[in-house]
């Protein structure tokens, strides 16, 4: 799970990192061949497409396997009286290692939900009429780019916020209602 977390990663900066030069070479002539930028964010669009589609259901994998580790570290943390350095270090390993790796994966494809947004903005500014090119231009580029969890939830800044307070109140909830409490059972399991 980590080794793809850290692919997909490279592959959103790589993303990020195109989106960024098209931006910038925008931004840098003053008389821009619309049509030639209009292919050219189409054909970044739909290679992006292409990889959302075939690494999706990986990302949906590695973000529910993260997101299920961190809620077992929290709650084994907040339930029972890990004293032993050893677990202690396991739990608190585990949870940092998922943690690390789940920002770094929603992080990263928020990037490049974040920089599409910006290319639209860096058409340069015209004083007169608009013309159907620059329009075209604009219509195309205004839905963004944007990663998926598998074709289901667009992955930008929101999503961390709220995957995390998901994880963060259910654990607690659960926690509470846990008649383990304080128990040291879990010891068990970590010593065979």
């Amino acid at each position: 799970m980590h080794g793809f977390g850290l692919y997909y990663i490279a592959v959103c900066n790589h993303i990020k990192s195109i989106i960024k030069h098209t931006e910038e070479s925008l931004s840098r002539k003053p008389l821009v061949d619309f049509e030639r930028f209009i292919n050219s964010y189409s054909r970044i669009k739909s290679i992006v497409d292409l990889t959302d589609k075939e690494v999706g259901f990986l990302v949906f994998i590695t973000i529910f396997f993260n997101s299920g580790l961190l809620c077992f570290t929290f709650y084994v943390t907040l339930n029972f009286n890990i004293t032993a350095g050893i677990q202690t270090v396991a739990i608190y390993g585990m949870f940092f290692g998922a943690l690390g790796l789940f920002i770094g994966m929603t992080v990263s494809a928020s990037m490049v939900a974040d920089e599409s947004k910006e290319l639209c903005s860096a058409m340069p500014e015209n004083t007169g009429k608009l013309t159907f090119k620059q329009i075209r231009f604009l219509m195309t580029t205004q839905n963004g780019i944007t990663l998926t969890v598998w074709r289901i939830v667009p992955i930008t800044r929101s999503f961390i916020f709220v995957i995390i307070g998901i994880l963060l109140t259910y654990t607690v909830m659960f926690s509470s209602l846990s008649p383990m409490k304080g128990s040291k059972e879990i010891l068990f399991y970590f010593e065979q």
